[in-house]
């Protein structure tokens, strides 16, 4: 990427102007936490950059990803629960699908059976969560530990568990979602989250976080594939 010239379009003028990803930018942009002046464009700017077929393309774009979602959701119980699988992957991550599942939100008020998605899909992340808060991705139905090979029970996979690589945004990305629903006008938020699936699951985040930050002295998980000493370290490397 670090080579790769990218074109901007100008809707105004038709004129294309091209930039080095890397090497057109200054230091400062990959060191510090703001962008420079005349590279800090909002969504405005960016739409002003595209051309109508682009806007097109973009809009068709979105709507086959919002729709394609809805496909691939698979409800339970009437809705009670959703299990919102990650593009072509038959498993449901954590972070995954709070993303999708929060793009349905701004909808809910004209579409109120996505209430329904929504809804269902935090149930199922809350399941998950409780059942394995180290997991990242979880299983649709339950996978027999004894039909994976060993290298795979290693690293905790199984059951209900479709990778167990803790990943801290994923717990995150469940109580930006929870959080979401709380600032949405107009939603009765408080009967979901008060249900207390929902309510382990985010007391438990905050159990595992506490954890993690003495996870040395405190932590029972660990990642098989990752080195622990520095003899792992140079064996890996030198592999």
């Amino acid at each position: 990427m670090g080579g790769a010239a990218w074109q901007l379009h100008s809707a105004d003028d038709g004129n294309a102007q091209a930039f080095n990803l890397r090497g057109d930018l200054r230091g400062q942009v990959w060191s510090g936490n703001k962008l420079p002046p005349d590279l800090a464009l909002d969504p405005s700017q960016v739409a002003q950059l595209l051309t109508d077929k682009e806007h097109a393309e973009l809009e068709a774009l979105c709507g086959r990803c919002l729709a394609d979602q809805l496909f691939t959701a698979n409800a339970e119980g009437n809705g009670h629960k959703v299990f919102v699988a990650t593009g072509d992957i038959p498993a449901m991550w954590i972070r995954d699908s709070a993303v999708q599942l929060g793009s349905l939100i701004p909808r809910m008020a004209q579409q109120p059976a996505l209430r329904l998605i929504v809804e269902g899909g935090v149930r199922t992340q809350a399941t998950f969560i409780v059942m394995d808060a180290y997991a990242n991705s979880y299983n649709l139905k339950w996978q027999p530990p004894s039909s994976l090979q060993k290298h795979d029970r290693i690293l905790g996979r199984g059951g209900w568990v479709s990778t167990r690589n803790y990943e801290l945004d994923s717990g995150a990305y469940f109580l930006h979602l929870l959080y979401d629903l709380y600032l949405l006008p107009g939603y009765g938020h408080s009967a979901l989250l008060r249900e207390p699936v929902v309510f382990e699951a985010a007391s438990l985040l905050l159990r595992v976080w506490t954890t993690e930050q003495q996870h040395e002295a405190q932590s029972e998980y660990r990642y098989a594939e990752l080195p622990r000493t520095a003899e792992e370290l140079q064996a890996t490397t030198q592999g």
